[in-house]
């Protein structure tokens, strides 16, 4: 489960600048799934994020990203949680790496969905981007 703290419900797939989601603090592990994101043909991207919360503040905490194919709700294969360093760094645009690399041109998708693992209940996501 998910806090959503500012956001009021929107279509659009990234976060306003002044909001942030943030994990229950009475769960493990809060996840957080986007709808559907279409890639531009060939879309050598990378995925980056604005995090808080991690490193110092709790060593324990950290973020993690799938990406989902959307017809299935299924991580791509080497684009799952665990295919994903944990993220334990405090940061403006942080990149997103998973086993097949940093490009969601390896997803080999038109359209994606995002799956954000947030674990440890200070963690706040404030933004996720695609960079060239």
């Amino acid at each position: 489960m998910i806090f959503q703290d500012l956001t009021p419900p929107s279509r659009d797939p990234a976060l306003p600048r002044w909001a942030y989601v943030r994990p229950d603090p009475n769960v493990a592990i809060g996840s957080l799934t986007t709808i559907p994101i279409e890639l531009r043909a060939a879309a050598d991207v990378q995925l980056s994020l604005n995090v808080d919360g991690l490193s110092a503040v709790s060593p324990s905490a950290a973020i993690r990203v799938e990406v989902l194919n959307p017809a299935t709700g299924q991580p791509v294969r080497g684009f799952s949680a665990s295919d994903c360093p944990p993220i334990t760094t405090n940061g403006l645009d942080v990149p997103v790496k998973w086993a097949k690399g940093d490009r969601l041109s390896a997803a080999g998708l038109r359209a994606v969905q995002l799956r954000f693992q947030l674990e440890g209940a200070s963690v706040r996501l404030y933004a996720f981007a695609f960079r060239p």
